[in-house]
């Protein structure tokens, strides 16, 4: 026995090596063969020697060989011989490994290769693993862009078909299958009649087939949409149902059930599967149960598995037009994203239900009318006028219908239902329920919907009854001067409510920061969290600065341990020009760290080779790196290595940039002078004095911008400072200076539109140049300080610039200039000419603009205008928290708002209809815009023949909202003189009700 297992050992040793050398050398073909003449002992042999083969494969180089790299090769390779050799469960997790992803395309289709390696296996291997595939596909990768996930999903699929097993219903499986067989005839699709019911089941599947479009003329194609595809197989299952008792099978569509298993087996043949396997395949199929087996072993028998015609037992088919009625309703009443129904809208729109079917799913329909996305809103309302058209609701399901949409926010379907109340009052004889109704709408924030609901009461006045004439004059109260009179005189006398005062505005009361890092053990931890998360706020920031600087060396042994082990590449000298703000401070500290410890190495080696010993005892590390001698040398190499790193940066990135340097050079100072004590970004002048008087008493000086960020820091009515009297240092001497000199006086801004190029974004090499107008301010500043030189200076953008300058620390901008937000906010305005598509993060820029102090004026209203009109809505909810802010201090720069508007609109910044969301917004919460709007309408208003701006109509009924809240009474000479070309548009009414509020009384 032991003989014959000697040989059996030694075979199978030759077999893996040899199977080895094929998978290294890349040859699937090869390998596929091998695998094929492999007995039981060698695939058990090769399934133990798999794993510790591919971690022997870490060092792999992309080399081409033809259209499949080296790795591509070796990993399809390792798959096939895991499909071959491996139990299921561990074949299933061992085809899905990351590290053996296929990459780039292969002339050798991954599921094809499995397919093959896996022929020898019987249908319960295959049907478990394809279970157990599907189960571990990701909704993120189903994506036609991505390969690796619909290799996955097309071997998962064609285990499970050549089993004969049902298709999985999981999210992922059925969203793979929408985007992977869109094109695939229902005729060859096996799984097709099983997955419909699911595609309004299963999540992803709105935002996957979001991008479907109808042709050119209005038609869906049926061999390219999905919604084609089912309208087509909806016709096929009523004109069988109507020519044909069920469980007649489908001609027309040419398939049958055994066709659908033959179809898809020549398709594997085809593909390049061997012929045998497809055999096997449609054979294993055909065994479960024909096309039965593969649509879904428990699914009903149908007639036409493709076809979609009525069960065996009556039962409606899933791919009939009440199924997939009922399954767009569904889906609607589970609510979700607009983008995500968008879909199953247009679908229900191609199926055009009729009256009778909508009238089976009314209840549904009004169940959607208060709360669904506006779109499927408006889609169930048409469904309900329709039927109402037909057969009159019932009073509760009216009431119910009307409740609903005139408590919508939405303008157009408020709308629609004033205008479906009046036809209905008319020709139904519900005057005094549409009269009552329409009183609802008096105290509703937008005017149009106001006068037009007043309008209704009025013209149906007449069949109103007592009591619902008194419903009518209590709500009335609230209507303004221009509508009050109409109800007066259609019932009776009003007794006007007293006008409500406009909201009331708070501005954020700065506060202290947190003081200093008190101990070696918090300064790790926050430097370990900075490590591992880079988003601190520019205060956290600073404290951490500071904390380095007067702590760092303390802890420099436990965060070298940290740093090896954690984030080796902080050691590096070729990484440090990434490196900004703390994580550059922490690189020199440990780089100064190891070069003491690289000294006391050679100096130990030097003993021992001199054949003397080691000095006992020594220094610590922490004392060496505050030698006072080793610290200068040590500043002399810092600032000469990096103070010009950073010399295009703009103004204020460049002075954080000399600051950090600055700071680098001074690791181990007692303490760091500039570090802010207000959220505002101020510091206190006792505390900056109490700093100085720190270092004098330890005879060191302050870096030169530290120093300079200090001062620029300080309040700008700052004259003196009790504190520094005494002082005798180069470093209080110069502060005493500058502060009896007045401090930092803000340059003149100039104002003005400049031309500018920049590389338009595309994938192409030759990217051309795309101009455009910029909104820009330049100052001139004469200062002894270099930083108030750097700050106060503003030229003229390039005229053709690359991207520019993006980094994280422009949020910290405003509090380096913490008295002149004005200047900080040119500087933001000098960013965006070379970052147009990109700027910065106004959520968190705005906030600390707002925090900073100082006047504002055009460039702050240009920021501000930038962020309320962002791609990004973060951007305008920042824009509004912002505006709010400056309005609650008294510094929004409303009139240049309005004066601004309309040239930056006329640039294309950005469209108009843009800002009206966050205006609204910021209208509604009580902030003071009528200057805006007093500036901004007469030149926003079209010029004779020329057509209105869109979004002018809705601007201007904001601007009635507002001037009716802050009962502005100011009449506009612009809405008097201005003749619009057709009195009967939007925004012609829109003036003339703006025009009547502010001329009322």
């Amino acid at each position: 026995m032991s003989v014959w297992k000697g040989l059996r050992e030694l075979i199978t040793d030759s077999a893996w090596k040899t199977l080895r050398e094929q998978i290294t050398a890349g040859n699937v073909p090869a390998v596929l063969e091998l695998l094929e003449t492999l007995d039981d002992a060698g695939r058990k042999e090769v399934a133990r020697e798999l794993p510790a083969y591919v971690r022997s494969l870490e060092e792999r180089t992309w080399r081409s060989d033809r259209s499949v790299s080296l790795r591509d090769a070796q990993n399809l390779a390792l798959k096939a011989a895991g499909a071959a050799c491996l139990p299921a469960a561990a074949a299933a997790a061992w085809l899905v490994r990351r590290d053996l992803q296929v990459w780039r395309s292969s002339e050798q289709r991954t599921e094809q290769v499995v397919m093959r390696a896996s022929s020898h296996r019987p249908a319960s291997w295959r049907a478990d693993v394809g279970r157990r595939l599907a189960g571990k596909l990701r909704l993120r990768d189903m994506d036609p862009w991505d390969n690796e996930g619909q290799r996955n999903w097309e071997l998962a699929t064609r285990l499970l078909f050549s089993a004969g097993e049902a298709p999985p219903t999981n999210d992922a499986f059925v969203v793979g299958w929408l985007a992977w067989r869109r094109t695939t005839p229902r005729g060859q699709d096996p799984f097709f009649s099983a997955l419909v019911p699911f595609i309004f089941e299963a999540e992803g599947v709105g935002a996957r087939l979001a991008g479907e479009r109808p042709e050119e003329n209005g038609t869906w194609s049926r061999t390219g949409s999905w919604i084609g595809k089912l309208l087509a197989a909806a016709a096929a299952t009523g004109s069988a149902n109507a020519a044909r008792p069920a469980g007649t099978a489908d001609a027309a569509d040419g398939v049958d059930g055994v066709d659908a298993v033959g179809a898809a087996g020549t398709a594997d043949a085809a593909d390049g599967v061997d012929a045998a396997h497809a055999a096997d395949a449609v054979g294993a199929a055909g065994a479960v149960g024909g096309a039965d087996a593969v649509g879904g072993a428990d699914m009903p028998k149908t007639a036409d598995t493709a076809g979609g015609a009525r069960t065996a037992d009556g039962a409606v088919s899933p791919v009939s037009r009440e199924a997939l009625l009922d399954g767009c309703v569904r889906r609607f009443l589970r609510g979700g994203r607009a983008r995500d129904l968008a879909w199953f809208i247009r679908l229900h729109q191609a199926l055009a239900p009729t009256a009778e079917e909508s009238a089976a799913r009314l209840r549904d329909y009004v169940r959607l009318l208060p709360v669904a996305p506006p779109a499927v809103a408006e889609l169930a309302f048409g469904q309900v006028k329709a039927v109402d058209e037909r057969t009159p609701l019932d009073d509760g399901l009216f009431a119910e219908t009307v409740e609903a949409l005139l408590f919508r926010p939405e303008a157009k379907l408020v709308k629609a239902a004033l205008i479906w109340l009046d036809r209905r009052a008319r020709n139904r004889g519900c005057e005094a329920a549409a009269v009552a109704f329409a009183a609802t709408l008096f105290g509703h924030e937008r005017p149009e919907l106001r006068e037009r609901a007043v309008k209704l009461a009025v013209k149906h006045a007449g069949k109103a009854d007592p009591l619902t004439a008194e419903t009518v004059r209590e709500a009335a109260g609230v209507l303004p001067g221009t509508l009050l009179p109409l109800i007066t005189e259609a019932f009776g006398a009003v007794e006007a409510a007293e006008p409500e005062a406009p909201p009331v505005l708070y501005a954020p009361a700065p506060t202290d920061l947190p003081g200093p890092i008190s101990s070696p053990a918090e300064l790790f931890e926050k430097t370990v969290l900075h490590l591992r998360n880079h988003d601190m706020s520019w205060a956290e920031t600073e404290r951490l600065t500071a904390g380095l600087v007067t702590m760092g060396p303390s802890i420099v042994e436990e965060l070298q341990q940290h740093v090896h082990a954690d984030a080796p590449w902080m050691l590096h000298d070729s990484y440090v020009h990434q490196l900004f703000g703390p994580s550059f401070l922490i690189h020199v500290l440990l780089q100064r760290s190891e070069g003491l410890l690289r000294r006391d190495r050679r100096a130990r080696k030097k003993a021992k080779g001199e054949g003397g010993t080691p000095p006992a005892s020594r220094r610590s590390l922490h004392e060496r790196f505050l030698d006072a001698a080793a610290a200068v040398d040590h500043r002399i190499r810092v600032l000469s290595q990096h103070q010009r790193r950073g010399e295009d940066f703009p103004a204020p990135a460049r002075l954080l940039h000399l600051r950090f340097v600055d700071a680098a050079a001074h690791l181990g100072a007692p303490v760091l002078l500039a570090t802010p004590t207000s959220s505002t970004g101020h510091l206190d002048p006792d505390v900056f004095a109490a700093r100085l008087r720190t270092l004098e008493e330890a005879g060191q000086e302050p870096g030169v911008y530290d120093l300079e960020q200090a001062l620029l820091r300080l309040p700008a009515d700052t004259v003196h400072v009790p504190g520094l009297d005494g002082l005798s240092s180069p470093a209080a001497v110069r502060a005493r200076e500058w502060l009896a000199s007045g401090g930092f006086r803000a340059p003149d801004l100039v104002y003005g539109f400049v031309p500018v190029k920049h590389h338009r974004y595309s994938w192409h090499a030759d990217q051309s140049w795309e101009e455009f107008s910029h909104f820009h301010a330049t100052a001139v500043c004469e200062s002894p300080l270099h930083s108030a030189r750097l700050l106060g200076t503003i030229t003229p953008p390039a005229e053709q610039v690359a991207t520019g300058h993006h980094a994280a620390e422009i949020p910290w901008w405003p509090a380096v200039l913490p008295s002149h937000r004005e200047l900080t906010a040119a500087h933001l305005l000098h960013h965006l000419a070379s970052r147009s598509h990109d700027p910065y993060d106004n959520a968190a820029v705005l906030p600390a603009l707002t925090d900073a102090t100082g006047p504002t004026g055009q460039a702050t209203a240009a920021v501000l205008l930038h962020a309320l009109g962002s791609e990004h809505a973060p951007d305008r909810a920042g824009a509004v928290d912002a505006l709010l802010s400056f309005a609650a201090q008294d510094a929004l720069p409303a009139s240049d708002l309005g004066r601004l508007l309309p040239p930056l609109l006329e640039t294309e910044t950005f469209p108009l209809t843009r800002l009206l969301p966050p205006l609204t917004e910021a209208v509604r919460a009580g902030a003071p815009l009528w200057p805006f709007f007093a500036e901004a309408i007469p030149a926003l208003l079209p010029e004779p023949g020329t057509p209105a701006r869109t979004g002018l109509a809705p601007f201007l009924s904001l601007a009635t909202t507002t001037a009716e809240l802050h009962h502005i009474r100011t009449p506009l000479p612009a809405l008097t003189t201005w003749t619009p070309a057709s009195p009967t548009s939007r925004p012609a009414k829109e003036a003339a009700r703006l025009h009547q509020t502010l001329t009322a009384p």
